[in-house]
């Protein structure tokens, strides 16, 4: 999923390549390894009306993270933090933040989710540099899909990406060998 993340004076909000913040909020499915892709725009427009890239320093970071919450009370860890996994590229005269999410369900959004079919949050990226200090932080909406069938792997193995989920195991024995779905259950 790639989102245009334009950044303000304020911090950040989701918008299209022309600025308009009436588009769709990024989302994450529960119990899904996802990719996210930010494409960093800044408030200026280029001659065509388009947002103009960001051109951003990821040297000035030693140290990203991406936190989902629905509250700001730092005595409780967001619903889910990421901290590997997160890559910055600014080779092509922009700025691409990619979030590899192992695992959304962990078990307290798993526990705030439950029943319910999609709940927006508070997202954030940040990152700090050798210092400690956050250099960066950028906060947007983003939601959360709960799933109809998760498969019956409790939340902290499914949001382990060393273990996999039945399916999982079955799909990748299929990639590997070839076998189908009818194969596999003679197994």
């Amino acid at each position: 999923m790639k989102t245009i993340l334009q950044i303000t004076p304020s911090g950040a909000r989701v918008a299209d390549l022309y600025g308009d913040g009436a588009v769709r909020t990024p989302e994450l499915i529960l119990f899904s390894r996802t990719e996210l892709l930010f494409d960093l725009r800044s408030s200026e427009q280029d001659e065509s009306g388009r947002l103009a890239p960001l051109v951003f320093d990821p040297a000035s970071v030693l140290e990203w993270y991406f936190a989902i919450d629905s509250s700001f009370d730092s005595d409780t860890p967001p619903k889910l933090l990421v901290t590997g996994g997160i890559t910055v590229d600014a080779s092509d005269g922009g700025t691409v933040v990619k979030v590899s999410v192992p695992g959304s369900a962990t078990s307290t959004l798993v526990e705030d989710m439950r029943g319910k079919q999609q709940q927006n949050y508070i997202c954030e990226i940040g990152g700090f540099d050798s210092d400690g200090c956050a250099v960066v932080t950028w906060q947007f909406e983003i939601a959360v899909k709960n799933r109809i069938y998760p498969g019956n792997v409790p939340p902290e193995v499914a949001s382990d990406p060393q273990y996999l989920t039945a399916l999982q195991v079955k799909a990748l024995i299929s990639s590997v060998t070839g076998f189908t779905a009818q194969q596999l259950a003679e197994i």
